[in-house]
């Protein structure tokens, strides 16, 4: 091992050096894994600078995370990789820097402590996207690891101090993006830690990039995580109650080209479903370019929330009529069972509504109580009941919003039995939750029990409103500019032009995507590989 450290410290200065280093460990992995094995790797790590001798710390690591570590040593000396490695350093071995935080997040995911990571992982973005070639990026500052302590009460996680630390002196800063533009592993399992440490918002950031690559060769970057991004991606806008975005997420995995339902295109779309009703009270035709064997596939493994849907649908529809069909096969009631009240406390997802046997028999909302309730074990199992109850407070939502457009003033008491809703106070929390949401603007007076509606008080001809829409201009131009040139480049592609001419002289039709081409992207290597095993690693 001391030949490897010495090398390592005499071989990181100029760009030949470096290259040289590569290829001399390269040569050295069985040396490497047998001094891990014997635990020889930690003093080696601790003589070298993260900063100045990245590439060969990366390889000491990677050896010791494929061997057996100490769990709190190694998650320190990879905080400690890096908060300080150099992104130049870190590009020639992108992939086994993808692979070394895809351990470490692993590891805290084992630990059940999620938190630790979620700095280290956006910082870890940041270097991966300064060493890009196209761009460079704005490394924020690595905010110190909290205590493990800290982590074991997920019910109570506050975001860690940014105040310890400082960002790297090796980094250049010339925009404020996090990332190169291309997805990786990182951005799954950065995803992945903000929801099981119930702390979504240092994810935002990340989802609100554009991605225009993926590139297996440079970050090991699989099918599975692509939709695991985006699938966590819109559990996280949910959380954050953003369902239009959580919306486009969904869509992106279930658009995705495949011949079987993989099981994260399945849970996307039970969930994009119930979002869908939420924000846009009925359920949009997918996109053309889906897949159309893969969209009949989903509708018959989601009957039971296609039921649901059909009824939200519907007001007029009876659901005795959809479940006499299917008693006993797809569910039963659970009504004893399961609380299906959106009045519970104990269930953050809803806040208002009443109970089946509370609403009138023959309304809207009896039907569907009587759908969720049949299928409320289902629901239940795929974590989706509180999303089925925020579509029953849709409901009542949407009747007081009727109400805005032709009442100036309302009392409670007439609010209460117009929109068929239990209790004088559950009519006041309902207006009450609307005005926090932003969905209506009015004010309540608790002496009189009256609620008068308002116009909306923002007229958007502020210099912040201007500011933001010329924001949104200037990024969508970006965007249109990226995309002709992604579009340029795929029409001088030798392959691609190759396939195009083929295809004419067969016969094909005229600027008709090549089938055959088609086809390429539904095998191993492309977006439906697979074959409808379990394509992710779930909560």
């Amino acid at each position: 091992m001391d030949k490897v450290v010495t090398s390592i410290q005499g071989l990181s200065s100029t760009d030949e050096d470096i290259q040289s280093l590569k290829t001399f460990l390269g040569k050295q992995d069985e040396v490497l894994l047998k001094a891990a094995a014997s635990g020889q790797l930690d003093d080696a790590i601790a003589a070298l600078d993260p900063g100045l001798h990245s590439l060969g710390m990366l390889h000491l690591l990677a050896a010791k995370s494929v061997s057996r570590f100490e769990p709190q040593r190694f998650i320190a000396q990879v905080q400690r990789f890096v908060q300080h490695c150099s992104p130049a350093q870190i590009r020639i071995s992108s992939v086994k820097y993808c692979k070394l935080c895809r351990k470490f997040s692993d590891l805290l995911v084992e630990l059940r402590q999620p938190l630790r990571g979620i700095a280290t992982l956006k910082h870890a973005i940041a270097v991966f996207a300064a060493s890009s070639p196209p761009r460079s990026s704005n490394i924020p500052p690595t905010p110190a690891a909290p205590s493990s302590s800290s982590n074991n009460n997920n019910n109570n996680v506050h975001p860690p101090s940014s105040s310890s630390s400082s960002a790297p002196s090796t980094t250049t800063t010339t925009n404020d993006s996090l990332t190169s533009g291309e997805l990786t592993t990182m951005h799954t399992d950065l995803m992945q830690l903000c929801l099981l440490a119930k702390f979504p918002k240092p994810a935002l950031s990340v989802l609100a990039e554009d991605f225009f690559e993926v590139s297996n060769e440079t970050s090991a970057i699989t099918i599975k995580d692509v939709l695991c991004y985006y699938y966590y991606g819109g559990m996280i806008y949910i959380a954050m109650k953003r369902f239009k975005d959580a919306i486009q997420c969904f869509r992106s995995v279930i658009t995705a080209p495949a011949h079987v339902v993989s099981a994260v295109m399945l849970e996307a779309y039970k969930k994009y479903i119930l979002v869908c009703l939420i924000e846009l009270g009925s359920i949009p035709p997918l996109p053309k370019y889906s897949s159309s064997v893969a969209g009949r596939q989903l509708k018959t493994l989601a009957t039971p929330y296609h039921d649901f849907a059909s009824i939200f649908g519907n007001p007029s529809m009876s659901a005795s009529s959809i479940l006499a069909k299917k008693e006993g096969k797809d569910g039963r009631d659970n009504k004893e069972k399961i609380d299906l009240n959106v009045n519970n406390n104990n269930n953050n997802n809803a806040t208002i509504g009443g109970s089946a046997a509370s609403a009138p028999a023959g309304s809207h909302v009896d039907e569907l109580h009587k759908v969720a309730s049949h299928y409320a074990e289902i629901f239940q199992k795929d974590n989706n009941l509180g999303l089925v109850k925020q579509c029953i407070h849709t409901v009542y939502a949407s009747a007081i919003k009727k109400h805005t457009q032709t009442y100036i003033t309302l009392s409670l008491q007439d609010m209460m039995e117009t929109v068929k809703l239990p209790s004088i106070q559950d009519a006041q929390q309902a207006v009450l939750r609307m005005i926090e949401d932003g969905e209506v603007y009015a004010r309540i007076n608790q002496r009189d029990g009256m609620v008068a509606f308002e116009d909306n008080p923002e007229h958007f001809d502020t210099n912040a409103i201007m500011t933001k829409l010329d924001a949104r201009i200037s990024s969508i131009m970006s965007i249109n500019k990226k995309l002709r040139m992604m579009d340029d480049s795929i029409s001088k592609n030798p392959h691609y032009v190759n396939k195009v001419l083929g295809h004419e002289r067969i016969g094909g039709g005229g600027g008709r995507f090549p089938a055959e081409l088609d086809e390429g992207f539904g095998d191993e290597r492309g977006l439906g590989g697979g074959g409808g095993q379990f394509m992710g690693r779930f909560l």
